[in-house]
């Protein structure tokens, strides 16, 4: 099979890899390359690394009717501010808190349901 890129167009994430899981989907690693981001206590910048949440996956746009999961390892951030030195996980501009799907999924399926309902619809989720 002849491959090709695509753009990503999530500007602060940086593609590693490339792959298929054993259900066909395809599977980007990628990471962040922001340097740090809002603490949760305090509201400032952290910025100071303190190793690594899980992996998660997450899901984005299909191609060519295939699935698309975007997997990262959150990046903790120790805060400089907090006197307890609170940690905070890194939160994207990509992706609701907790979601599962990317907001650029999140508005293709809200384009797919302008005048019709969730039944009408065939699209591959």
């Amino acid at each position: 099979m002849k491959e090709f890129s695509l753009p990503l167009d999530i500007r602060s994430l940086d593609i590693i890899s490339q792959s298929y899981d054993n259900k066909g989907n395809i599977v980007i690693t990628v990471k962040s390359n922001k340097d740090g981001t809002k603490c949760h206590k305090c509201g400032k910048h952290a910025k100071i690394h303190h190793g690594y949440a899980p992996i998660i996956k997450v899901r984005h746009l299909p191609i060519l009717d295939t699935v698309v999961y975007l997997k990262i390892q959150p990046i903790r951030y120790q805060c400089e501010y907090c006197d307890d030195n609170t940690t905070t996980t890194e939160q994207y501009d990509w992706r609701e808190c907790r979601s599962t799907t990317t907001k650029g999924l999140d508005a293709y399926i809200a384009r797919c349901l302008i005048n019709s309902t969730v039944a009408d619809q065939q699209f591959p989720l």
